[in-house]
């Protein structure tokens, strides 16, 4: 059995349009199933760094193979900070800067 949620189709560059999300992995399958059926990358906004991880955990097991799922992670540390970001978190940011122009499909 395949669970669809019939959302509608996402629009064309330049225009918008809303809809009402679902809670929970319910969204992951959602976002899932539009990236499927877009030709085109989708942008998932989290609003934490913790629900960006568990967003991506969701969509690792919704998504088919064949569509890549970048995360581009924030630098936990503030703009005025005298801090530098962690190395990794760098490192990550750079990957997913590199594989964005080859991502012609995904998330």
């Amino acid at each position: 059995m395949t669970l669809r949620l019939n959302l509608p189709p996402l629009p064309d560059a330049g225009s918008a349009a809303e809809c009402t999300l679902p809670d929970g992995p319910g969204l992951a399958l959602a976002i899932a199933e539009a990236a499927q059926a877009h030709n085109g990358l989708v942008l998932a906004i989290a609003t934490n760094e913790q629900q960006a991880y568990r967003l991506q955990d969701e969509l690792g097991f919704f998504l088919p193979r064949e569509l890549p799922l970048l995360h581009f992670p924030d630098t936990e540390v503030l703009p005025y900070d005298q801090f530098s970001p962690h190395q990794e978190l760098l490192s990550a940011r750079l990957d997913a800067l590199h594989r964005l122009p080859q991502s012609k499909r995904g998330v």
